[in-house]
């Protein structure tokens, strides 16, 4: 359990960081379902791996690459692809396709006008120069993208993504030092939101979904921010890194039984190694409950008997899921979903 534990964990830091600036820089929220899209599955260890930390990854989000989550969640969590929306991707191109082309004019128009002509599309755009194509190719693709019905999204896929989204301060090049959103606005503009922040036109957009981690999605949106952009401008790619390469010591996560009952008798265990000096593996004791204290912060009691563990029971957060094997609490990825979502 450990790891689909972890996975949700941080994803639901992902999403802590997205609704933080769309609350500062954007009119809706509407996007962030959207804004971090699942790009794990192929760099997880098999199909069991990617499946079961993707079905955690959609609880805060909607999009996803791995597809075989929806499937488990429909199979495990009473989901239903016929009545609401579990995952969703879009048309996209990959580097293999891109790379067939040694003319990437040819390679955009023709994924513009002839494979994807109207809907969301995202077009890898790193194969060979992506500067060049932000400079010189989209540019001259200006008009059909915005007679386009939908969205194009460009993914460059190497380099800094901070650098590449917000520019280098420090380049001497103009588009470089401008980066990815403020060249885009320069070519399609957009609105001004009534934050005041820049919102690029419809019709245009990026997502990023290499080396993205928890700390470079904060400074992405911070620099946006900072260049009078809102954060919905951007989606980023969750790879591997921040969804599969963890350990079951990355949040600490540990399960040791603290009672059983011998001959009708209660006996509380316990692990407590003299060798571990730091008592890194020192564990609760006894009939355990785990209430919110005076402040609102989350702590256990321990060392209880059943009878002193059943006084709180109208607070303790702990509940039944499997008694003797049977599945005591069968809950629908709708119901988890609005908890959690609703405890943002």
């Amino acid at each position: 359990m450990w790891k689909p534990i972890t996975t949700t964990t941080i994803v639901k830091k992902y999403r802590e960081i997205c609704e933080k600036w769309a609350e500062k820089t954007s009119d809706s929220k509407d996007h962030i379902q959207w804004q971090c899209h699942n790009f794990s599955y192929r760099g997880m260890s098999g199909n069991e791996d990617a499946i079961t930390t993707g079905a955690g990854q959609l609880l805060y989000f909607t999009g996803t690459d791995t597809i075989p989550s929806i499937c488990y969640l429909e199979e495990y969590y009473n989901a239903n692809v016929e009545n609401e929306l579990v995952g969703a991707s879009v048309i996209a191109s990959e580097h293999s396709i891109q790379c067939q082309y040694k003319d990437d004019l040819k390679y955009f128009t023709r994924m513009l006008t002839e494979i994807v002509p109207e809907g969301i599309v995202s077009i890898v755009s790193d194969g060979y120069d992506y500067w060049n194509v932000i400079g010189n190719i989209i540019p001259q693709l200006k008009n059909i993208i915005n007679n386009r019905n939908g969205k194009t999204v460009l993914r460059p896929d190497s380099g800094s993504p901070v650098d590449i989204i917000c520019g280098d301060e420090n380049s001497n090049d103009d588009l470089i030092r401008k980066g990815s959103i403020e060249a885009l606005w320069d070519i399609f503009g957009g609105t001004i939101n009534s934050k005041g922040y820049k919102v690029l036109d419809f019709h245009i957009s990026l997502i990023y979904g290499d080396a993205i981690t928890l700390e470079r999605a904060e400074e992405i949106f911070k620099k946006l921010e900072r260049k009078g952009f809102s954060s919905e401008n951007v989606v980023f790619g969750i790879g591997s890194y921040s969804l599969g390469y963890h350990t079951r010591d990355s949040l600490g996560i540990a399960i040791k039984a603290t009672q059983v009952i011998i001959n009708g008798e209660e006996v509380n265990i316990f692990k407590d190694p003299k060798t571990d000096s730091d008592k890194i593996k020192k564990s609760q004791k006894g009939r355990i409950v785990v209430i919110k204290d005076e402040n609102g912060e989350i702590n256990y009691i321990d060392e209880l008997t059943i009878a002193q563990q059943e006084k709180y029971k109208d607070i303790n957060l702990l509940e039944d899921v499997f008694i003797d094997g049977k599945l005591i609490r069968d809950e629908s990825l709708a119901e988890i979903r609005g908890r959690v979502l609703s405890n943002m």
